[in-house]
């Protein structure tokens, strides 16, 4: 009779073995990959987790306006720091603390950059194309779950703990490439840049914040603003916070941004305004955007050399020796060749 017992208990365990494996196959052949192209989340992270443990000594975090400002590449070349931008497309603040404690798992940054722009969104539930851009690529974990707890509605979140309930009906679209699994292996090489070449003309001026009102930041985003530098500190890291170039028509978001400035000054965080700086920078607003509040990479070489030399004279990073610096300086010169084909 126990034998009996014992065999019905291994063919439950078995049983639930393979419908567990069944379920993480289609899950990886159905769920959407964000491998290719410039918005490439999923590729950008791969190559995060690639990385040498402890061979990052700058993490920056948050939206768009992260991603196309600061080239990492061009940190490396100019100023031989290593540095790694996590940030997906419209994160939120309460994301990018999440995104923060993930890169602390497999580095020890000295400075995280955090970019404001996402500060001005008063909703805890970014809309379901955000939340995926920003779930999706992190490896399964404790705070992958606690992010989903985070940003997702509770009547939603078995579409981001099982994402097969969201992509099942992708089965129409998937194609032999949906079927090889090294897709998780797949990355890029920019550090988590995106590289624009393309270039439309604004009439681009800097801020005067003297004729902007400032505007209380929502609650939420307060919240992780106050949360992130508690975590950044308790890591024995600086934060910096970076307030990226965005459209200066909107009297609400620049009374936030002014907001923001303000809440670095009161809590001892440095700041990189970069809507401030465009004279000094040399900002043509003729070449160096891809859109009206998004630099693309020739003015990210502009901001990415002036935020390299602000890191190297504030704070003690030097080149580390965990980095494979020949890597690094080929990609770079990869990159380049990008670039300059763009021109």
């Amino acid at each position: 009779m126990k034998s009996k017992n014992l065999f019905s208990w291994i063919r439950g365990i078995i049983f639930v073995l393979i419908a567990a494996l069944l379920f993480s196959y289609a899950s990886m052949v159905l769920e959407r990959k964000t491998v290719s192209g410039s918005w490439n989340y999923m590729g950008k992270l791969n190559e995060f987790y690639e990385m040498p443990e402890d061979s990052i000594d700058v993490i920056a975090v948050g939206s768009s306006h992260m991603y196309c400002t600061m080239n990492p590449l061009e940190i490396w070349s100019n100023n031989g720091v290593s540095s790694f931008v996590l940030a997906t497309q419209q994160q939120p603040l309460n994301a990018s603390y999440y995104y923060i404690k993930e890169a602390f798992k497999y580095q020890s940054p000295k400075v995280v950059i955090v970019e404001g722009f996402m500060g001005y969104v008063p909703d805890e539930y970014p809309g379901e194309g955000v939340a995926y851009d920003a779930i999706d690529p992190l490896r399964l974990s404790l705070n992958k779950l606690s992010l989903i707890r985070e940003i997702v509605p509770s009547d939603q979140r078995e579409n981001y703990y099982f994402n097969i309930l969201k992509y099942h009906s992708r089965w129409r679209e998937i194609s032999a490439d949906d079927y090889d699994p090294s897709y998780r292996l797949a990355a890029d090489s920019y550090k988590g840049f995106v590289l624009l070449t393309a270039a439309k003309p604004y009439e681009k001026s800097e801020i005067d914040y003297d004729k902007v009102e400032a505007k209380d930041i929502p609650a939420v985003p307060l919240e992780a603003l106050n949360s992130i530098k508690e975590l950044i500190t308790e890591n024995g890291a600086k934060m910096l916070l970076l307030i990226a170039p965005f459209e200066h028509t909107s009297e609400e978001i620049a009374g936030v941004m002014k907001a923001e400035r303000q809440w670095a000054q009161e809590n001892g965080v440095d700041l990189i305004d970069l809507n401030v700086l465009y004279d000094d920078l040399g900002i043509n607003g003729k070449t160096d955007f891809y859109d009206s509040g998004h630099f693309n990479a020739y003015g990210a070489e502009k901001a990415s050399r002036y935020i390299g030399d602000y890191i190297e004279e504030n704070y003690s990073v030097g080149t580390n020796p965990n980095t494979d610096a020949d890597k690094w300086d080929e990609d770079y010169q990869n990159a380049l060749q990008v670039i300059k084909k763009g021109n």
